[in-house]
C-alpha cells in the first residue's frame, strides 16, 4: 500500500511540475506578447516622428514658396516703378544741368560751359576752358542706371605731372547712379551707396566730376 502511496505522489509530483512549465510558457507567451506590444509601439513613435519630419518639411517649403513669391512680385512691382519713373528723373537732371550751363555762362558773360544733348540718353557738357574736357553722361534704360564719365578732348589724358591732380581725376571723374525704389518713390545713390540723392545733388555731383571742384 505504501508503495502505491508513494506513486501517486510521484503522480502528483509530476502533474505539478507539468503545472508548473505550463505556467512558464504562459509567461514566456505573456513577454511575447509584450514585446511585440514594445515593437509596435516603437514603431508607432517612428511613424509619429516621421509624420513631424514631413510636416517640418511641408512648412519650411511653403514658408520658402511664399517668400520666393513674395520677392518676385516685389521685384516686378520695383521694375515698374523704375520703368514709370526713371526716364522723368533722367530728363530733370539734364534740364538742371542744362540750366547750370546758361547761368554760369550769363554770369561770366562767355560761352565757358556748353550742354549737348544730341541723343535721348545721353548728354555732354563741355569746358571751353584749356584743358577742354567733356564730361559724357549716359542713361541706360534697360538698367536704368547713370552713368558719367570725364573725357579729354584730343581723346588721351595729356601728361599729368601734378600728382593730387592725377588722383582727383581717378577718384572724381567717373561713376555711376544706381536707381533704389523706396516705397512707391524711385532714387537713385552714388556708386551703390545707401544715401540716396536728389536731382540737384547728383547735378552737383556731375559738375564736382566736370571741373574737378
Amino acid at each position: 500500500m505504501s508503495k502505491d502511496k508513494d506513486k501517486d505522489k510521484d503522480k502528483d509530483k509530476d502533474k505539478d511540475k507539468d503545472k508548473d512549465k505550463d505556467k512558464d510558457k504562459d509567461k514566456d507567451k505573456d513577454k511575447d506578447k509584450d514585446k511585440d506590444k514594445d515593437k509596435d509601439k516603437d514603431k508607432d513613435k517612428d511613424k509619429d516622428k516621421d509624420k513631424d519630419l514631413v510636416s517640418r518639411i511641408v512648412k519650411q517649403l511653403e514658408a520658402d514658396r511664399k517668400r520666393a513669391e513674395a520677392a518676385n512680385q516685389r521685384f516686378a512691382e520695383e521694375e515698374q516703378i523704375k520703368k514709370a519713373q526713371a526716364p522723368s528723373i533722367w530728363q530733370a537732371l539734364g534740364q538742371w544741368m542744362e540750366k547750370l550751363c546758361e547761368d554760369c555762362n550769363a554770369q561770366a558773360r562767355s560761352n565757358l560751359l556748353e550742354f549737348k544733348a544730341a541723343e535721348s540718353n545721353k548728354f555732354d557738357v563741355v569746358n571751353h576752358v584749356p584743358p577742354h574736357d567733356t564730361l559724357q553722361v549716359v542713361f541706360d534704360p534697360r538698367a536704368y542706371t547713370i552713368t558719367y564719365q570725364r573725357k579729354p578732348s584730343s581723346g588721351s589724358w595729356a601728361k599729368i605731372l601734378d600728382k593730387k591732380r592725377d588722383e582727383l581725376i581717378k577718384g572724381k571723374a567717373n561713376g555711376t547712379f544706381y536707381p533704389k525704389v523706396k516705397g512707391k518713390r524711385l532714387c537713385y545713390t552714388l556708386d551703390d551707396t545707401t544715401t540716396t540723392m536728389t536731382v540737384e545733388q547728383m547735378g552737383k555731383q556731375l559738375i564736382k566730376a566736370a571741373l574737378l571742384l
